[in-house]
């Protein structure tokens, strides 16, 4: 057959066989498809499938399943999971693949491996959604996309021919979409790991970088795959399911990784600053724009928002038993405020990290208040919701810093940014309650971008769409001021002793409740929370002196993030520039404050 092809002599019956097998409902033997790839050069399958294309074209009924089958069986033959591998590919695609997107500026026709990189994309992008390339050909192919993402940005054009930007978007979507298709291989770009578990012979920041500082024609969405995966596996459905475990330990390592690459001053590939290249992105051949990240690429960086969510309470530096999340390693105070500072540059994506920050420091107040009543002390949970607070705000005022908003913009732009997050985390709160061991029922412990739709922050499409319904007062002293944030800890507190039943209801105001439960945080007058609560709460079993400890080390653990960036104060603009973008970081910020 392979002599038949090249020579052209091949019976159009013969094609018609290859396509009929190749696209079987049950698909085509292993053997089978090593044979055939195997007695083809890359040419020969390229002519095989722009035939299929054409009969397509013509109108036949079967063309184009035919084409598809080529795709799909080169995808099987690649995947130890149905039975092939790596070494199974044919050579001269392997070479293609790992080789072809490093044109030789020498060579007669240096765009030529562009070219083969182009048509083997071609072919592989007819594959149907459900078949997934093996781990090892997800990665080269990821180091493809992220070579091709970056050649009209990073190259020079006096060595590398560089022709239409949108040659390069189709082809480099098109591997990057199949690659990611293998949540292994984008396990393994996120943690800069091989395979077998070793350091990767390649730099991550290589791969990556290039990828999230393209202009994507789809806003982002296919770059998107790559962490679409990590907040369903972030916390295993049974703890009791090693599988489940292994997968939420992975997680939050990918999850890690994508922090570090965000948030790094100095990437590990070309020695720029990750951070600040994301606030401004690159336009054509290197240039800055005052693009951000958010602004160009809306999709991805909800996914990454997402993704990350799960993880808000590793990022201030929780232990042991306080989150129940696993892998995620010690992030930093800087280079949490880096990430919260990119995710706010899309309302959307700012809207879900904040709002899951700010309830999982609603969590550890409530948690706090519920193991209070059985003796147990864990003041720990105060130092984590104070900095949980932080971050937010300092990350709200770090993005317009950046932005370099006149001062009443700012200020409006970022009411409305925690309108938005406290719509948020009211849904993970009243939403997304889960039983803890002992009986506390708590929350949030799972995250979406579900909870956007709930909120009414994004459209069904998607869009956002600004103001949540239902917050137009919300009071921004909430968190701002010491008063306003140790009430907002009391109501929390009291909130899940009249949830859980430890508060008969007929003790408190009727005023106070609704449908049973109190009335939202910000319809409660500040004086309430201040005057009777704390009463309600020592005759509930709170002792007074654990309420006001644990209030001045949640106010304490607010103060960790803010003496080191002092976003939030008059000198915030220097704050900004110096520790987070020059990562001139104080003598003892490199790390949260565990005294």
């Amino acid at each position: 057959m392979r002599h038949a092809l090249a020579s052209g002599a091949a019976r159009d019956t013969d094609l018609e066989r290859i396509g009929r097998t190749l696209s079987l409902p049950s698909g085509a033997s292993i053997e089978y498809l090593d044979a055939f790839y195997n007695s083809l050069d890359e040419d020969e399958l390229a002519n095989l499938h722009e035939t299929y294309k054409t009969w397509e074209a013509e109108g036949n009924p079967d063309a184009a399943r035919w084409a598809d089958g080529l795709g799909n069986g080169l995808l099987i033959l690649s995947n130890p999971e149905y039975g092939g591998s790596w070494e199974s590919v044919p050579q001269d695609i392997r070479d293609t693949i790992r080789y072809g997107y490093e044109p030789d500026p020498n060579a007669e026709h240096p765009g030529e491996p562009l070219d083969r990189l182009d048509r083997l994309g071609a072919i592989l992008g007819e594959a149907n959604p459900q078949y997934r390339p093996g781990t090892e050909v997800g990665i080269e192919m990821s180091r493809v996309a992220g070579y091709m993402a970056g050649i009209p940005t990073y190259a020079d054009p006096h060595i590398i021919p560089t022709p239409d930007p949108s040659y390069y978007d189709h082809a480099a979507s098109t591997f990057l979409d199949i690659a990611t298709r293998n949540t292994d291989t984008s396990y393994h770009l996120l943690t800069g790991t091989d395979v077998d578990g070793s350091p990767a012979d390649f730099s991550r920041d290589e791969v990556l970088v290039p990828l999230l500082t393209r202009e994507w024609a789809d806003d982002g969405a296919t770059l998107a795959g790559l962490t679409d995966w990590i907040a369903a596996d972030a916390l295993p459905a049974d703890p009791g399911d090693p599988v489940a475990v292994i997968r939420a330990e992975r997680a939050g390592e990918a999850a890690f990784g994508l922090a570090e690459v965000l948030s790094a001053p100095e990437s590990e590939w070309n020695s720029d600053n990750n951070f600040n290249r994301f606030l401004h992105m690159p336009g054509a051949f290197r240039e800055e724009t005052d693009l951000t990240i958010g602004e160009v690429n809306p999709v991805a960086v909800r996914s990454f928002a997402t993704a990350l969510s799960p993880f808000v309470g590793d990022m201030v530096g929780s232990v042991d038993d306080a989150t129940a999340t696993s892998g995620f390693g010690e992030l930093g105070p800087v280079p949490a405020t880096r990430v919260f500072t990119l995710m706010n540059t899309d309302p959307a994506a700012g809207a879900l990290l904040n709002g899951a920050a700010i309830a999982q420091a609603t969590d550890f107040d409530r948690r706090f208040a519920l193991e209070q009543l059985d003796g147990v002390n864990k003041y720990s949970y105060g130092t984590y919701s104070g900095r949980l607070q932080s971050l937010v705000e300092v990350g709200l005022s770090s993005t317009y810093e950046n932005e370099k908003l006149v001062e009443q913009a700012a200020i409006d732009n970022r009411n409305q940014s925690r309108a938005d997050a406290y719509a948020v985390a009211q849904t993970l709160v009243t939403g997304a309650v889960t039983a803890l061991p002992g009986g506390v029922v708590t929350g949030p412990l799972v995250y979406s971008t579900g909870v956007l739709l709930q909120s009414e922050i994004v459209d069904a499409e998607g869009r956002y769409v600004g103001h949540p319904s239902g917050v137009e007062g919300f009071d921004s002293e909430m968190y701002l001021t010491e008063t306003g944030a140790e009430n907002t800890r009391r109501y929390n507190m009291i909130s899940s002793l009249v949830d859980s039943g430890a508060i008969d209801t007929a003790q408190v105001s009727p005023g106070w409740l609704t449908d049973g439960s109190l009335v939202p945080r910000d319809l409660m007058e500040g004086r309430l929370l201040s005057d009777q609560v704390p009463d309600l709460l020592h005759e509930a079993g709170i002792e007074s002196s654990a309420q006001t400890e644990y209030l001045r080390i949640s106010n304490s653990g607010a103060g960790d993030l803010r003496n080191i960036v002092y976003a939030d104060q008059r000198n915030g603009e220097q704050g900004f520039r110096d520790v987070l973008t020059n990562n001139v970081v104080p003598s003892g910020g490199e790390r949260w404050n565990y005294s």
